[in-house]
């Protein structure tokens, strides 16, 4: 019998997941406002039931869980431009200066 050995696989092909990191961050963004959204009507209605405040506390709850949504897309959107948000300086500027 020949054996013949398995051809390995190049780095730079499609076969590898390397610098995948910002674009699945990126694409991650429609889950987090979503899971971020539901959970602040989640705690809205639940206020709501629990204090008899309706509709108070699912207007504050979508208020709060929009909040959240935008600071985690400015975050995940910062993270992988490669942007540092506020440095000591105040000035947004690339990492690595």
């Amino acid at each position: 019998m020949c054996y013949k050995e398995r051809p390995r696989a190049n780095p730079g092909s499609g076969g590898s997941f390397r610098g995948w990191g910002p674009a699945v961050e990126v694409l991650s963004l429609g889950l987090t406002m979503g899971v971020c959204l539901a959970l602040g009507i989640g705690i809205g209605v639940a206020i709501d039931g629990r204090f008899e405040t309706s509709p108070w506390g699912v207007g504050l709850g979508l208020l709060w869980g929009l909040g959240a949504a935008v600071t985690q897309a400015w975050r995940i959107l910062a993270r992988s431009s490669g942007v540092r948000i506020n440095g000591a300086d105040g000035q947004n500027r690339p990492d690595g200066s």
